[in-house]
Order: structure tokens, then sequence, then C-alpha cells
């Protein structure tokens, strides 16, 4: 960057780095760009384009910085948005391929419809698979995308009376 040294009798052109004057007299910088005068002394110290680079280096070390220690933070787990009193619907898939509703033998039809209807009163539904860790029966999968298909919330249980729930880990969490 090239400024304009001056002071009362005398004027020149100099990169801003030479700020070596010997004549003793008060030489003032003034900057092409926004016009403003400063004494030599303050322009030396301020140096704008200088402090530039290091200013995005440490807004950026900033930046990761307060990204990594955010993303640290414990987190409040979501409350549920489904009430302690709202319906239940107990679906039940046994490894042999039958399906249960509410205790009732029951189709995947039916299931459908007990399902909008538990939609309609803002429900959720238990969801209880035998032998959960071997692969699932079709009509497992079939329910599975019906609960999916009336956006209801689930509760997932690895017991038969739903004395459980499975976490986000796959882990059963008992109460």
């Amino acid at each position: 960057m090239v400024v304009t040294y001056w002071s009362p009798n005398k004027i020149g052109r100099a990169d801003r780095r030479s700020t070596g004057q010997s004549d003793g007299s008060e030489w003032f910088v003034s900057d092409c760009c926004s016009r403003r005068v400063f004494p030599a002394a303050v322009a030396e110290l301020v140096r704008p384009i200088d402090t530039m680079p290091q200013l995005r280096h440490l807004i950026t070390i900033m930046s990761l910085l307060a990204l990594l220690f955010g993303g640290c933070s414990k987190q409040s787990t979501p409350q549920s948005s489904v009430s302690p009193d709202a319906p239940v619907l107990k679906v039940a898939v046994f490894a042999d391929g039958r399906l249960t509703v509410d205790g009732t033998t029951s189709t995947i039809q039916s299931l459908r419809e007990s399902l909008r209807v538990l939609s309609e009163k803002h429900g959720v539904v238990w969801y209880y698979r035998e032998a959960g860790q071997q692969e699932p029966p079709p009509i497992s999968v079939e329910a599975m995308k019906a609960v999916i298909e009336a956006r209801l919330p689930i509760r997932l249980s690895s017991r038969p009376d739903y004395s459980d729930s499975i976490g986000a880990d796959g882990r059963p969490i008992t109460k």
C-alpha cells in the first residue's frame, strides 16, 4: 500500500513501511482509500492491512473453538410431545408371523384402521417383536411401514409385557 506522508513544508509518497523521517518535523499519513489523516506514529501502530490476515486467523480459530466446545456440551433430552395419558395401541409381532393388536389377532389392514383411529386421538404405539435379534418376519416390516405411514410416535419394547423400552443405542431401558 502506498500512502502519502506530508508535513506543513513537504509532501512525499512512500511505502508505508518506510517510517524513518530524519528532518524532525511532524509527519502525517493519509491513506488513499478513506481520506483519513493520522499522525505517522498512529498509522504505524494501527497498520490495517497487516492485521487483516491475523484477524481472519483469529476469527477462524475462535469459531472452531466455539464449535468444538459448544458441540461437547451435554444437551437436554427433547421433551416428548405425547401426553402421559394418551391412548396406547399395543402391537406385537411374533417370530412365527402372527400379528396382534391390543392382544387380539389382527391383519395388516385392520392394523392400519386401528392406527387411523389412534392418530385421530393423538395416541402412541407400543411395539414388541419376538426374537428381536433375529431376522424379522415379513409381516413385521409391513407393520412398521403402517406405523410410519400413520406418523404416530412409537415406543419399542423387548418384552411382551411392554415393561421396558429400547433406547436409541438399541439397548433396553427398564423402568
